[in-house]
């Protein structure tokens, strides 16, 4: 979930009428609670997540969910050079066909928002966060999934980050962890 941003306009919200089934509701009411939100609130969250990315994903994509435990086993598994140049060729893949689709501007607070809830909030690759200071963004995206995936998440990212409009890519600084990548650039102001 992005904590630092712009406050998205709102949008029109019609008036519509679901039945639900009881024991759906009485777990959507428990999320709602421990997430200190309102039941529609998580209902839409849910509904925008499975329109956006999880039919996307399943009939477009051909994605899949994996268990964290065997990804991480995978990874290990595959050498790191390998690696590197494989998750560069898919990102640059994935972003063309998303670029091509016209799904969202090239710029960097669409790709935070890309980033924050595609990858992170619905796919879970990792935890986002991101913090302002000064002239610059830095994005934190924690995991426990080693030092290869944060290698894996930077050069899968790097493409998108090099074709940003209003960031230069050599602006852009990379710190890989065990359990982190943070992704450091110029804080760019939206222009709403």
């Amino acid at each position: 979930m992005r904590t630092v941003g712009v406050q998205k306009k709102r949008q029109k919200m019609p008036l519509r009428t679901f039945r639900v089934d009881k024991d759906v509701l009485d777990k959507v009411s428990m999320i709602a609670d421990s997430e200190r939100n309102s039941v529609n609130a998580i209902v839409n969250r849910i509904l925008r997540d499975h329109v956006l990315y999880a039919d996307p994903a399943k009939n477009e994509y051909d994605g899949v969910t994996i268990n964290g435990k065997i990804l991480k086993k995978m990874i290990e598994l595959i050498p790191s050079e390998q690696l590197d140049a494989s998750a560069g060729e898919m990102g640059a893949e994935l972003f063309q066909e998303v670029n091509f689709l016209g799904v969202w501007v090239k710029n960097a607070e669409s790709f935070c928002n890309l980033l924050s809830d595609g990858f992170c909030r619905y796919s879970n690759w990792a935890s986002y966060n991101e913090m302002r200071s000064g002239n610059k963004l830095k994005i934190t995206l924690s995991h426990n999934r080693g030092l290869k995936w944060s290698r894996f998440l930077q050069n899968f990212l790097n493409w998108q980050l090099s074709r940003l409009e209003d960031v230069k890519i050599a602006d852009i600084d990379f710190l890989c962890a065990d359990s982190c990548l943070i992704i450091s650039f110029p804080y760019v102001k939206s222009n709403e």
